[in-house]
C-alpha cells in the first residue's frame, strides 16, 4: 500500500501519483513545492505562478502575467518570456493525459506553511494487497482480481502444507 499524493490541480482535481516517503507529494509535486519559496532581493513583488500542468493553470497564470505587466511589476521583455513559456506550457497542458481517472477535492487540509493539500488517502496495489485486506467487500476493484487472489491464497495454503525438507 502506499499513500496518494495530495497535491490539488488548478482545475480541483488531486493528482493520484504515489507519494514519496515522509511526504505529502509525489517526486513530481515535491520539486513543485520546493520552487515555490522564491529568495527575490527585487523590491518589487515576485509573480508566483500556479502549476502549469493543465489548461486551468495556464489560465490562471496567464492572468497574473498580464496583470503584474499593466501594473508595470514587470518590464515588456519579462513579460514577454513569461508568455512564450506560458505557451509552451499550454501546448503540453493539451496532450492527452495518461490516466483519466480524475477525482474532485471536495474537503481540504493546510500545512503550516498555508499550502492547501487534498484528504490523506492511502491505496492498494492488488492483488497482493488484497490477501490480507478486511476491506473486501466494499471494495469497488476487488472483483477485477478476485480470480487472481484465489490463485495466491491457494499458493500460499499449500506452501504452509509442504514439509520443509531438511
Amino acid at each position: 500500500m502506499f499513500n496518494e499524493c495530495r497535491h490539488i490541480k488548478p482545475n480541483g482535481i488531486k493528482c493520484k501519483s504515489p507519494a514519496l516517503r515522509s511526504t505529502p507529494y509525489c517526486y513530481f509535486h515535491t520539486g513543485l513545492y520546493r520552487s515555490r519559496n522564491p529568495s527575490s532581493t527585487n523590491d518589487k513583488e515576485p509573480i508566483i505562478l500556479p502549476s502549469l500542468e493543465d489548461c486551468t493553470g495556464v489560465q490562471i497564470a496567464l492572468q497574473q502575467v498580464l496583470g503584474a505587466l499593466g501594473s508595470s511589476r514587470i518590464d515588456p521583455r519579462c513579460a514577454g518570456l513569461y508568455l512564450r513559456g506560458l505557451q509552451i506550457a499550454a501546448r503540453l497542458a493539451n496532450m492527452p493525459a495518461s490516466n483519466s481517472s480524475e477525482e474532485f477535492v471536495r474537503d481540504l487540509n493546510y500545512e503550516n506553511n498555508g499550502d492547501s493539500l487534498a484528504p490523506e488517502k492511502i491505496a492498494c496495489e492488488p492483488p497482493q494487497d488484497c490477501l490480507g485486506c478486511d476491506q473486501r467487500e466494499q471494495c469497488e476493484i476487488f472483483e477485477d482480481y478476485e480470480d487472481e487472489v484465489e490463485q495466491l491464497e491457494e499458493s500460499a495454503a499449500e506452501a504452509e502444507e509442504e514439509p520443509e525438507d531438511k
